[in-house]
């Protein structure tokens, strides 16, 4: 069985050598405050095991929610290309992105929401 959290994490923790400034953190904060900048937030959404008759586990089904934030587009666009060849290489596929537009106050930001499937 794969822990999913711990791999995920170990995975987006690796663009820290392309990107040494880099947060990465589990789900955003309960206050909703957003991270410094650049960061990634991460939650599992789904992990459905799959069981044999004997009770073993040899497939899941694991859907993980990555956020990237950046100060700019083009930014949130790089580190978007590196996490996707990142999570790629332990067989998470990307299957959604969308930007999200949820700048209020004044604070101006990019906030790129992604879903990965294993």
């Amino acid at each position: 069985m794969i822990e999913p959290k711990a791999q995920v994490f170990a995975q987006i923790t690796k663009l820290k050598t392309t990107y040494p400034n880099l947060k990465v953190l589990q789900e955003r904060q309960k206050d909703g405050t957003i991270p410094d900048f650049p960061a990634i937030t991460f939650r599992i959404e789904d992990d459905r095991p799959a069981h044999t008759l004997d009770k073993d586990i040899p497939y899941q089904r694991i859907v993980a929610r990555i956020d990237i934030w950046t100060n700019t587009s083009k930014e949130s666009g790089k580190l978007l290309l590196a996490l996707e060849s990142k999570m790629k290489e332990i067989d998470y596929l990307l299957s959604t992105h969308f930007d999200i537009l949820d700048q209020g106050k004044g604070e101006k930001y990019s906030h790129v929401t992604t879903q990965f499937i294993y």
